[in-house]
């Protein structure tokens, strides 16, 4: 569990079925640090095949 790796809302059966995160591009424009916390979710979620 990671603080940093929350998403905005989500649906799960045992697994994630449906995750959304809800962040435009300038939330992210010139901010590695969020950059970094989004591939860190996409990591995360990778790892739970539909």
């Amino acid at each position: 569990m990671n603080e940093f790796t929350h998403t905005d809302f989500g649906i799960f059966n045992k697994k994630p079925l449906l995750v959304v995160e809800v962040d435009g591009y300038k939330f992210h424009e010139n901010n590695p640090k969020q950059l970094n916390r989004d591939q860190m979710k996409d990591e995360i979620l990778k790892k739970y095949p539909y």
